[in-house]
């Protein structure tokens, strides 16, 4: 994306009060308009949204210690993080399942150029695309997976199976699901069939 069209996209606290109704209506509609025709920022605003949705199910719950073990892990290099995109391949008509390509595109290994950390946070995806964050312990290789879609079918409570594991896993209500000890390059170019809930 140029540069220009980066200037044009608000700043990452007014669509994030577009997402919570904080924004005054005077600068509500332009941000409405911009963000309809704006991939990147519809990714920034479906995450928030997803968040909210998540925190305002989780605020009267006591606060998860793993969410602060993650933090001190990502800070102590103690885990590996990888995005992963799932790109629908053509499907075929009666069948209990949706076939997607993986494409691993980032992932916190890689040597050379460093991350930057807003690409990490906002993966633009399509409607039919699935995003997939595998986070992995460096000590013992176990990985968990976290699935995010505009569409919930594609993400919560589905199955899932990985072509080069030949295993089905069943994801919880916010897309996580632990697969226990795995080669993360098993999960590049690799057919990954979804079993949507009904």
């Amino acid at each position: 994306m140029s540069k220009i069209q980066t200037k044009k996209c608000p700043k990452a606290y007014l669509i994030e009060a577009y997402v919570t109704d904080s924004l005054p209506s005077t600068e509500r509609e332009s941000v409405s308009r911009h963000i309809e025709s704006c991939r990147k920022c519809q990714a920034k605003a479906a995450e928030l949204q997803q968040f909210y949705a998540i925190f305002m199910e989780e605020e009267s719950k006591p606060v998860n210690s793993s969410i602060f073990k993650v933090v001190h892990d990502i800070e102590g290099k103690k885990i590996t993080l990888v995005g992963i995109l799932l790109h629908p391949v053509n499907q075929r008509e009666n069948l209990p399942y949706l076939s997607y390509q993986s494409e691993v595109v980032f992932s916190t290994d890689t040597e050379g150029d460093s991350i930057d950390v807003e690409d990490l946070e906002c993966i633009p995806i399509y409607d039919n695309e699935i995003f997939i964050r595998a986070i992995q312990e460096v000590s013992n290789n176990e990985t968990t997976l976290y699935l995010f879609a505009h569409h919930e079918k594609l993400y919560r409570n589905v199955r899932l199976q990985i072509q080069s594991i030949e295993k089905q896993f069943s994801t919880d209500d916010i897309g996580m699901v632990k697969i226990g000890c795995l080669n993360l390059t098993d999960l590049d170019n690799q057919e990954i069939k979804i079993f949507p809930n009904t």
